[in-house]
């Protein structure tokens, strides 16, 4: 069965503040794979099955990366939060995810790696 956001919880997307790490319920707040969970009506859990697990592990470190306290959530929320519908329903297999691994692989060694050795004197 595909996944389905639930609309009454989706219609409450804007009021949902992204906040750093796992929580023990939806009312102690939400990381970005928590509120996915949430908006799919899934349990609590911050490895909703709705989400492709390639694009769920690069969004939990992607949400724990921007740090914690209010400006971090306000950046993680800005940034994060308009993806959360977008991602649910992501999960179409195996090899779907070895595509996207690859994909972020790729990425990674091409666009991320460099710009981290520009910041080191490993740059030369």
């Amino acid at each position: 069965m595909p996944a389905q956001i639930v609309p009454e919880r989706l219609a409450k997307l804007d009021s949902i503040v992204l906040l750093y790490g796992n929580h023990d319920s939806p009312e102690a707040g939400m990381c970005a794979m928590e509120a996915a969970a949430w908006i799919a009506g899934e349990e609590h859990t911050d490895h909703p099955s709705c989400v492709c697990p390639v694009i769920a592990a690069i969004l939990r470190t992607a949400n724990d990366r921007m740090g914690s306290g209010p400006e971090a959530d306000e950046r993680r929320t800005r940034v994060i939060r308009p993806l959360l519908p977008l991602i649910i329903g992501s999960r179409y297999g195996r090899e779907e995810e070895r595509r996207r691994t690859w994909m972020s692989s790729d990425w990674a060694i091409r666009s991320a790696v460099p710009r981290l050795l520009r910041l080191t004197s490993l740059a030369e």
